[in-house]
């Protein structure tokens, strides 16, 4: 299967409790998820070669980038007009998994791309955005994934009971899990916290970490400025340097789930019968 409409490539690999907190988390809508208990229901991974891989967009002045520093800056002037016309900023992050054959969990990430072929420079996201006013988390997720890695959007809400999964799994091509953290960026400034500081009475920012479970097979196309990895969650652990906080958490926050990774021969003979 290949995607239509955009360049296809391999996907790469990397081996390197105050009340203003309860009255924020109040508002969210009820339908949403929440963060599952520790018999959280196991998940299946499938291999990366399940899915197709795509470019889109136009292709970037790789010598003419912004710097790191001047990316960071200008995010953070972008997030003061942000607060400054419409208050607090929503944030929402998915963390996507498959396997490569080695039993292994790996994340889906999106890389910048560098003019150097190495590693110099670049910095990694977990695809997700920011909100709309009014969108809930869930709208959010959906206009996301789909706007960075081009999933379909006919995305089912979680049902609460496994038999609702089951039954709605096969008209899926994915589904927005657990809500796994939550953080929150006290000011204007690269910090971000998994608690609101008791001193802090209008943080700018709340990010929520979604699992997604993907179908058996899919397409995933992203925009040209970006790389596609898909990094073993061994490299992840205690790696805040490279990847980030939010990002070097995740193996913590799915320590509780048991994976699945599905061999390629088990996924071929599921889609046969």
């Amino acid at each position: 299967m290949s995607v239509s409409g955009a360049e296809t490539a391999p996907l790469t690999t990397t081996s390197s409790a105050t009340s203003t907190h309860s009255d924020m988390m109040s508002d969210r809508t009820t339908s949403e998820p929440r963060a599952a208990g520790s018999t959280a229901e196991p998940c299946d991974l499938y291999h990366s070669g399940n899915y197709d891989h795509g470019t889109k967009g136009e292709e970037p002045d790789l010598k003419n980038l912004d710097s790191p520093q001047s990316v960071a800056e200008k995010k953070m002037a972008a997030l003061k007009a942000k607060y400054e016309a419409l208050g607090m900023q929503r944030n929402v992050a998915a963390v996507v998994l498959v396997h490569t054959g080695h039993n292994h969990p790996h994340l889906l990430l999106l890389k910048t791309r560098t003019e150097s072929e190495s590693d110099v420079g670049a910095s990694y996201k977990l695809p997700g955005g920011y909100l709309e006013t009014d969108e809930t988390e869930i709208d959010g997720i959906q206009r996301t994934l789909s706007d960075e890695l081009s999933l379909p959007t006919n995305v089912m809400p979680p049902p609460s009971t496994p038999r609702q999964r089951a039954a709605t799994s096969a008209a899926s091509t994915y589904e927005v899990g657990e809500l796994l953290a939550t953080w929150w960026r006290p000011d204007f400034d690269e910090h971000l916290y998994p608690y609101l500081p008791s001193h802090v009475s209008s943080p700018k920012e709340l990010l929520s970490v979604y699992l997604i479970r993907l179908a058996e097979r899919g397409e995933i196309t992203v925009p040209r400025e970006y790389e596609l990895v898909a990094v073993p969650l061994f490299d992840l652990h205690h790696n805040a340097r490279q990847y980030g906080d939010v990002i070097a958490s995740i193996p913590t926050l799915l320590a509780r789930f048991k994976f699945n990774c599905v061999a390629v021969e088990e996924a071929e003979e599921v889609t046969m019968s």
